[in-house]
């Protein structure tokens, strides 16, 4: 059977999800009889993949050598975030493990376009495989055999663009059987927030409308990133009713089940598997008013623009009107992860 390396560098260490992605994945196409191997940083592993571990230099190393905010713009002005540096970093030291690596039939990339030169260097005989996580990055197409849309839109994009990439469009997945509807919880005033603490997830612009909000209205945000200290900065945060946690993703369940609304106040996502998360368990989803949200969430969200305030704060209000809905999760029910892994390895074989 075919063998598929992932590159994924914060795998093990992370639980965002890509990493879930990698795992979900992963496992499956091993019980599929594929041999898996998963390059990253150092981590947990997993049973039946073989694990290719490299040094890197992680953002929470960077952020204690220098000021996040300074680090934060630095980066921006050279076009690189601390995902990008991650990936270099493990790629730059990755040569002394190609021997472990060994053979690949398929390289999944998953860490930006070096990640995909990279695997195109090293492995020429291999099908280089990218995932649309960050949605369409053509620097990294340029490397690519195929491409995983993870929206049509996205996929029509790449193929009027690249008509000759192979292209499909795999939605992300969900653990339906851990995210369920809480049982028997009276419905209350209680937000949350899932998403790490970097600007562009828009954490400001929640904050900014909770300060339209009434005083029994609480939030969570549960995330981590160098935006923490500016946001605990925040005049909302002072409310004494806004709390930022980290929990790692095996408790994240709970964490939705104790909620009553859910809301990302960023302006665009490439396929959010929060949002899913909120909807299994049958919390309101209040997003940006977006095509891309729209596409991914489809009738069950409420849609808002976030830039004002005073409307956000308004929708929020508005969703916390709402009783919860159980039967959210029928429309996502398509998105298990069985059937999502079965779509890969199906695609996988087809390269062949």
């Amino acid at each position: 059977m075919p063998t598929v390396l992932f590159i994924a560098p914060r795998f093990g260490s992370l639980d965002r999800g890509m990493e879930v992605f990698t795992g979900v994945i992963g496992t499956w196409l091993v019980r599929q009889g594929f041999t898996v191997k998963i390059l990253s940083g150092p981590g947990r592993t997993l049973p039946g993949i073989q694990s290719v571990h490299a040094p890197i230099i992680t953002r929470e190393r960077f952020y204690r050598w220098i000021r996040p905010d300074v680090l934060c713009r630095l980066l921006a002005r050279a076009g690189l975030g601390p995902s990008e540096l991650e990936a270099f970093s493990l790629l730059c030291s990755a040569s002394s493990t190609l021997d472990a690596c060994g053979d690949a039939d398929f390289v999944v990339s998953q860490a930006g376009w070096r990640s995909a030169h990279w695997a195109r260097k090293n492995f020429p005989k291999a099908k280089i495989v990218c995932v649309g996580h960050g949605g369409v990055v053509w620097k990294e197409l340029a490397f690519a055999d195929a491409f995983v849309a993870l929206l049509e839109r996205d996929r029509e994009k790449v193929r009027n663009r690249l008509p000759e990439l192979q292209t499909t469009v795999i939605n992300n997945g969900i653990d339906l059987e851990r995210f369920t509807p809480a049982v028997g919880r009276t419905k209350g005033r209680h937000i949350l927030s899932v998403g790490a603490l970097v600007n562009g997830k828009g954490h400001w612009r929640l904050l900014d409308a909770f300060l339209h909000l009434p005083p029994d209205v609480h939030l969570t945000c549960v995330g981590s990133g160098p935006e923490h200290a500016a946001l605990l900065r925040h005049p909302a945060a002072a409310s004494g009713r806004v709390a930022f946690r980290a929990v790692p993703h095996e408790d994240m369940p709970s964490i939705y089940q104790s909620a009553d609304v859910y809301t990302l106040a960023s302006l665009e996502e490439s396929f959010a598997l929060v949002y899913f998360e909120a909807l299994a368990c049958g919390l309101p989803v209040v997003v940006h008013d977006g095509p891309r949200q729209r596409d991914i969430i489809g009738p069950d969200g409420i849609y808002v623009d976030v830039t004002n305030p005073e409307k956000y704060a308004t929708a929020l209000l508005a969703a916390l009107e709402r009783p919860l809905n159980p039967a959210s999760r029928a429309r996502i029910a398509q998105y298990s992860w069985d059937s999502v892994a079965a779509h890969y390895a199906t695609f996988l074989n087809s390269l062949q």
